[in-house]
């Protein structure tokens, strides 16, 4: 359904409100928004009302009047696809009461909704391949705020781990044997986002990324890189290493938002090693927050 745009032109002339008869106001409704996309909207009072997809038109269904049988005064609607539209207009419970002349050099058609008014289509020469251009750069700005949207989410889940680990550690939590603490968390995040800024240039130019098929061997490789981290952070406090993460994270964010859109699509590294690190976020907290023996 095409929300109708928010702000209308206004201009003495233009044809701004229609009321159509109807006699069940749910069904026919549901046909003009299901074949030609109107907006549906619920008044204060209660009453079904409409836009159209420009938002210019609007109207109401009134019950009680008796229906446009006859064409005399006749509305055309236009449409992107009359074949299309015949199709909705059919499975909506509308009849078409005058089909498409092949003949003739202007596409349209009569049809006769629910309550048994008589309207007309018009299919607009050009209009397909203008909505599909207007489609498909919808498309391409939902797909980047999909990207900022992700980067957003990765930047929260790092706040919220830092914030997590300030107060387990503020209660007491600390490493035991087989445990890390907020410490050993913070730094090991920290050294793979700071390895990160150096591995996603040389990924995304075309670097393999250097992981092992066999799953042991990659834990038993990640486990020496985490264990090197943290040896190599000795004893700094756990505020120096939260701005340590701080500072990595934030510089990877800027990396990954320089990237371009396609790097953000599922199965490609860039996407899934973000989405990978918001859930390791996600368990380490889980992790801080149970009770430790």
């Amino acid at each position: 359904m095409t929300a109708p745009t928010p702000s209308p032109n206004y201009q003495t002339g233009k044809i701004c409100y229609i009321e159509i008869p109807a006699i069940d106001i749910s069904q026919s409704a549901q046909l003009y928004q299901q074949a030609f996309g109107w907006h549906i909207r619920q008044r204060n009072d209660g009453s079904t009302a409409f836009d159209d997809t420009t938002g210019g038109v609007s109207g109401t269904w009134v019950p009680g009047r008796p229906p446009s049988t006859d064409p005399g005064l006749l509305v055309f609607i236009m449409v992107a696809s009359a074949a299309t539209t015949i199709g909705a207009i059919i499975a909506a419970g509308g009849e078409i009461v005058q089909p498409v002349n092949p003949d003739e050099h202007e596409v349209y058609a009569l049809f006769r909704d629910p309550a048994g008014n008589i309207l007309g289509i018009y299919q607009q020469q050009g209009l397909a391949e203008i909505e599909a251009h207007q489609f498909e750069e919808t498309q391409t700005k939902e797909e980047a705020m999909s990207k900022e949207r992700l980067l957003q989410e990765f930047a929260e889940a790092y706040e919220q781990l830092i914030e997590t680990a300030s107060l387990a550690a503020q209660h007491g939590v600390a490493q035991r044997r087989d445990r890390w603490g907020p410490r050993e968390i913070v730094a090991h995040l920290a050294g793979w986002e700071v390895m990160a800024s150096v591995r996603i240039p040389r990924i995304v130019a075309g670097m393999p990324p250097a992981e092992f098929a066999d799953k042991t061997q990659q834990t038993v490789m990640n486990d020496a890189i985490n264990a090197a981290m943290i040896t190599l952070m000795g004893e700094q406090p756990l505020e120096t290493l939260c701005g340590m993460l701080r500072q990595a994270y934030q510089r990877n964010v800027e990396l990954l938002r320089s990237l371009e859109d396609t790097f953000f699509q599922p199965g490609e590294y860039v996407y899934e090693r973000t989405k990978n690190v918001i859930e390791h976020c996600q368990e380490h907290m889980q992790q801080l927050v149970l009770p430790h023996p």
